[in-house]
């Protein structure tokens, strides 16, 4: 499966990226136009989760970093969908812009 590696740095604190990515991938109607049946899996304790579906698998992680914290995102996707990866990039850099700043 061809994939999709993001990290940006965010000035919020781990926990408040964690909380709004997890809005995000809830909550967006973009991400849900990729598959609206994909099921989410969070573990706030952890700071990272993931999303599975027929279309995309992700994995997240939230770290800390010296300027507040550091969002990885590894987003998985089926050969059929391979073209597509830099327009999946380019939307997520955006979400994630917007989400954690």
């Amino acid at each position: 499966m061809p994939k999709v590696k993001l990290s940006h740095i965010s000035k919020n604190s781990p926990e408040e990226c964690f909380a709004k990515i997890q809005k995000l991938f809830e909550n967006d109607k973009d991400i849900r136009k990729l598959d609206a049946n994909f099921s989410c899996e969070f573990d706030e304790d952890n700071l990272c989760g993931s999303a599975n579906s027929k279309q995309f698998k992700a994995e997240m992680e939230i770290n800390d970093h010296s300027d507040g914290s550091e969002v990885n995102l590894v987003i998985s996707l089926p050969m059929h969908l391979a073209l597509a990866k830099g327009m999946v990039k380019t939307m997520l850099t955006k979400k994630l812009e917007k989400y954690v700043g």
